[in-house]
């Protein structure tokens, strides 16, 4: 097993343009699995709760559903963090 640690500095708020570059990472990695680092999706330093409250998703939200269709496309295993939000609480 070949194993990238893929580092980038995420755009901070930009989940769209943070999905592009990890799919851009993971398609030219020769790897079978690419690891990015804790919120690869969003970037960090917010500013208050209700801008986390924005950002947070679900499990089957649309950050962790694009992370598995470039999985998928790419045939390849990846671990990212993105900021997640379950019972009323946010993660990492």
């Amino acid at each position: 097993m070949r194993i990238a640690c893929c580092q980038f500095a995420p755009a901070y708020r930009d989940i769209a343009r943070n999905l592009e570059t990890i799919r851009e990472m993971v398609h030219s990695a020769e790897a079978d699995l690419c690891i990015f680092p804790e919120l690869a999706t969003t970037g960090y330093f917010f500013r208050s709760v209700p801008e986390i409250f924005s950002f947070a998703e679900t499990m089957d939200g649309p950050s962790v559903t694009a992370l598995r269709a470039i999985a998928r496309d790419e045939g390849k295993a990846i671990i990212a963090g993105f900021l997640e939000t379950a019972n009323g609480s946010f993660y990492n």
